[in-house]
Order: C-alpha cells, then structure tokens, then sequence
C-alpha cells in the first residue's frame, strides 16, 4: 500500500468518525441526546431567573435520562439557585461521576460549595477546571472570580 493510499485512508476514517460525534468548544460531545420539550421549556425559565419552575421540567427529563449530565447540570444549577444546596450538590455530583470533564457541573458545583462556605471544596472544582481548561476557559475565570469575590468579602 503506497503512502498517499494509506494516507487517504486514514484521512478517510477520520473524517467519518469526526462525522458521527463531535465535540464543541467546552469538550462535550453533541448529538449523544436531543433535548425534550421540557429540557428546552427549563432553559426558557432558567435565562429568566425562574429557577422554581425550571425544576420540575428538568426532574421529569432525568426520569427518563437519568444520564443526561446537561440536564443534571442544569438541576443542580436550578437548585442552587432556589437555595436547596443539599438537592444541588447531590445532582451535581452525580454529573460529575457521569462525566469529570463537564465544565458547568464543575463551575456549579464550586459556586454552591462557596454559598455553603466550604473553601476547601470550592478550591476542589478550581483545580479541576484547571485541569480541564488547557488554557482556561469561562467556566475557570468565573470560579475563580467568584472565589477571589468570596476571600475579599470574609477578609482573607
């Protein structure tokens, strides 16, 4: 087999394997699942701050994709935000078993350890998002704010 054959293979299988699954900017692969109408109706009252309400949408979805690590994010996050932190930090653990490099579990789970003043943990999701965040990345710099925000306000 000539170089510029196997090559072209090569090429070729790439391409195809590229075809079936890719990743976006955050490392995720698209096209694993489609978002439920309910998944889509969560994020609608999630970006309006309708926390409470985007709950039950995103509990019916994990009753039928309990590995749906963005709607877990997405609980998780909606938690937090309602101020039950046992309920999120539970989901969000959970995302993050299905997934350690998921960034948003990563950024969440960190924001609710800092609403729980648990430094120490928070410190935690930093270090993986800095892992996973070759050259840092949104998810990292808002952690990291967030923590430098939460030292300046207790004084250290």
């Amino acid at each position: 087999m000539t170089y510029r054959l196997r090559w072209g293979a090569s090429l070729a299988l790439w391409l195809l394997a590229g075809s079936v699954a890719f990743a976006d900017s955050y490392g995720h692969v698209q096209g694993a699942l489609t978002k439920s109408e309910n998944q889509l109706e969560a994020e609608k009252h999630m970006a309006a701050g309708e926390w409470k309400e985007a709950v039950p949408l995103l509990e019916a979805r994990i009753a039928g994709h309990p590995s749906d690590v963005e709607a877990l994010a997405d609980l998780g996050h909606s938690y937090a935000e309602t101020g039950d932190l046992d309920q999120a930090i539970e989901k969000l653990k959970v995302a993050i078993d299905l997934d350690p490099r998921h960034l948003e579990a990563n950024l969440y789970l960190g924001e609710a350890y800092l609403k729980l003043r648990d430094l120490p943990r928070a410190l935690e999701r930093l270090s993986a998002l800095d892992s996973i965040c070759f050259f840092g990345c949104g998810a990292y710099r808002t952690l990291k704010n967030d923590i430098e925000a939460y030292k300046a306000a207790k004084g250290s």
